[in-house]
């Protein structure tokens, strides 16, 4: 790399973290927000603020700022309990909140984040091994399942190279230490079937 190269290295930094420093001190004025303890900017320039701690009711909280935001919900595994992560849009830039929930893998589930699937909380709280059985969930972000290691979901998206979409069609997010967004296929019913695939060669079941 050579100078004028890192030079423009350096201005683009700059000027990513400055437009996320701006961001973030747009999104500090708006009512909705629930109080923030740590705010992050990524390399790639996504504001990311960390929930403060213990919020007594965090589902609750994240929802209320979901709808307020307009972004969706999904849920993270983490050592000793789960992250639940609201990713929306601001002023044509992204961002994230983050809410911890210290809890064990059996009593925090995608159903305490969409009442659509409130149904199978009980199952999972019972055994995951049954949640398992069930395979892929309909779900109103793309279908979802749960394996030994946590939750898995298959997201659609166009094609994007500016968005890191190499194509059109369905990709895979795991949980956490697994893949983030990777390609299985154009159709969903394929996707299914390659993300089934992708688990299994990984041992990732």
């Amino acid at each position: 790399m050579g100078p004028n190269d890192e030079a423009l290295t350096r201005e683009y930094r700059r000027e990513t973290q400055t437009g996320a420093a701006r961001l973030i001190e747009a999104i500090l004025r708006s009512e909705h927000l629930p109080p923030v303890k740590q705010w992050e900017i990524a390399e790639s320039g996504i504001v990311r603020g960390r929930l403060a701690e213990p919020d007594p009711e965090p589902v609750q909280t994240m929802r209320a700022a979901q709808k307020a935001f307009r972004g969706s919900l999904s849920v993270r595994s983490r050592d000793c309990g789960h992250e639940l992560v609201l990713t929306f849009e601001y002023r044509m830039w992204d961002a994230e909140l983050l809410a911890y929930i210290p809890s064990s893998p059996a009593r925090v589930s995608v159903a305490d984040v969409d009442p659509e699937t409130a149904e199978l909380r009980a199952a999972v709280e019972e055994t995951g091994e049954l949640l398992a059985r069930v395979g892929w969930i309909k779900h109103p972000h793309g279908p979802i399942r749960h394996t030994a290691c946590g939750w898995w979901q298959l997201r659609y998206a166009k094609r994007s190279d500016t968005g890191g979409y190499p194509d059109t069609g369905w990709y895979l997010y795991g949980p956490l230490g697994t893949t983030f967004g990777e390609y299985m296929a154009r159709r969903k019913v394929d996707a299914c079937t390659e993300a089934d695939r992708y688990i299994a060669a990984h041992k990732l079941g």
